[in-house]
């Protein structure tokens, strides 16, 4: 028994069983948890309920009955436990429709990423002085510069587009297999 003991390779087996175990208990319970807060659930009603923004679901959310909010928190868990079953499942592989829509989101954040810049901080406290009225007293400036932002998205142009997709792809190593090109 003192021999295998002294095995190097026992130890290492061993510990890299501990380890691997280890990751996969931290892992369990780090993917069972489920956090909702404010913006979440703001995005989730929004999206659900089709609202045009996060302020509007807001402002929506605040007016609900104490039912119907907790109802909103229920739905909202529920979607986040079934798209992590999907994704562990590994459901979101291969699919086209899935593809084409993570593509066209990505495509979105990266126009909102190039409005964003566009905007400069005094001109959302201008929008806001000029608009002040429209918004509720309590209003963040986060969600002001959400306002003055849509304008600005629907001007970025293609080309600041094309300029972001070549920083993107510039930070990949492309590999071409043998491809069968078409005749002619």
């Amino acid at each position: 028994m003192r021999r295998w003991l002294s095995e190097p390779l026992i130890w290492f087996v061993l510990l890299g069983t501990l380890l691997f175990v280890l990751d996969r208990w931290i892992e369990a319970d780090v993917g069972q948890t489920i956090i909702v807060d404010d913006r979440s659930l703001e995005t989730f009603v929004a999206r659900t309920q089709g609202f045009r923004d996060r302020q509007s679901a807001a402002t929506w959310l605040r007016g609900v009955t104490r039912e119907r909010f907790e109802e909103a928190v229920q739905a909202y868990v529920l979607e986040e436990a079934l798209y992590r079953e999907a994704v562990e499942r590994r459901l979101d592989r291969d699919d086209l429709v899935i593809r084409s829509r993570l593509v066209t989101r990505l495509t979105q954040e990266q126009r909102d990423v190039a409005a964003r810049k566009a905007v400069p901080p005094e001109a959302v406290l201008e929008h806001f002085e000029k608009y002040r009225s429209m918004y509720p007293p309590d209003a963040e400036l986060e969600d002001i510069q959400e306002n003055v932002l849509e304008d600005v998205i629907a001007r970025v142009t293609v080309e600041e587009m094309r300029a972001m997709h070549r920083t993107l792809l510039a930070t990949y190593d492309v590999q071409r297999a043998a491809l069968t090109l078409p005749e002619g």
